[in-house]
């Protein structure tokens, strides 16, 4: 699809449900909204994200300057952002 996230995932590593990000390009709209590192994706826009695979589906539902939640996990503590996705 046209719209990006920039993230990148851990590859063969994660916990049953969400996607642990290895990776956020610099000025991508996971970067703006805050996401970082580490950070465990658990839901896209209201979809759970058990994969990357997943996530690339949902993400190509959507148009850059579309703003969709994502709820993640840092640490041990939940959060919600609201990410303007950005194109390629």
């Amino acid at each position: 699809g046209p719209a990006c996230l920039g993230v990148s995932p851990v590859v063969g590593f994660g916990p049953p449900n969400g996607l642990y990000i290895q990776r956020v390009e610099t000025g991508s709209a996971a970067d703006r909204a805050g996401l970082q590192q580490g950070d465990r994706i658990m839901k896209f826009n209201g979809f759970d994200v058990p994969d990357f695979d997943t996530l690339v589906d949902k993400i190509g539902e959507k148009l850059p300057g579309d703003k969709v939640p994502v709820e993640f996990v840092r640490g041990n503590t939940e959060h919600t952002v609201t990410v303007e996705l950005r194109s390629w």
